[in-house]
């Protein structure tokens, strides 16, 4: 037991050392773990019920599916997180201080490369985004310049708008829409069309 305990210390000491000279480094290094464990918690449930729900195929492909998907983003998340903070501290060491810029300039030009390539994980993570980052520059636009619009009586609004323009894709330009939601607004506004009797049309 002792020597465990004097082996920690050792570590953690060590630890220490390190850490005070190459923080940047381990940070980045954290933030790949995170990357990856937060990527395997937003994908595996995900790919979990819609593999399950939705695919064919035996059990052991749907759990190759999962498992295939799962890692995918996980290591999308991590390679994309560990090269942000790393290449971010090396050009504030570089510049000599932090700039505003500094954030949209590398993640710019690291998620061209992680998040440029078009697949099933990518499109989702950047679908995701993008509703965030739009809805956050309209919170930022009404703060800056000073609009004073009260975000509760604004949401409605919202709401009415993108789902006004989202039915109206969907009823006249179907297919500019990415294929999941096109499968989500054919069950939801067109199976519902036709039907064979009491049975087929409640249960």
């Amino acid at each position: 037991m002792e020597i465990a305990k004097s082996l920690e210390f050792f570590c953690n000491r060590l630890f220490d050392r390190f850490g005070q000279k190459h923080g940047d480094v381990l940070a980045a290094i954290r933030s790949l773990r995170n990357g990856l464990v937060y990527g395997s918690r937003a994908r595996a449930p995900h790919a979990l019920v819609m593999v399950m729900l939705f695919s064919n195929g035996s059990l052991l492909r749907k759990a190759r599916t999962i498992v295939s998907l799962t890692a995918r983003h996980a290591m999308n998340l991590g390679c994309f997180a560990f090269s942000y903070k790393l290449l971010l501290a090396i050009l504030r060491q570089y510049s000599g201080r932090y700039c505003e810029w500094h954030p949209f300039a590398i993640a710019f030009f690291v998620a061209y490369f992680i998040f440029g390539k078009e697949n099933v994980i990518n499109t989702q993570i950047n679908l995701y985004l993008l509703s965030r980052v739009l809805y956050a520059l309209v919170r930022l636009a009404n703060e800056k310049l000073r609009l004073k619009i009260n975000a509760s009586k604004a949401f409605p609004w919202y709401a009415a708008i993108v789902w006004g323009i989202g039915l109206w894709l969907w009823e006249n330009h179907e297919n500019t829409l990415q294929k999941s939601l096109q499968s989500s607004m054919a069950y939801l506004y067109r199976t519902g069309d036709s039907w064979n009797g009491i049975r087929d049309l409640v249960f």
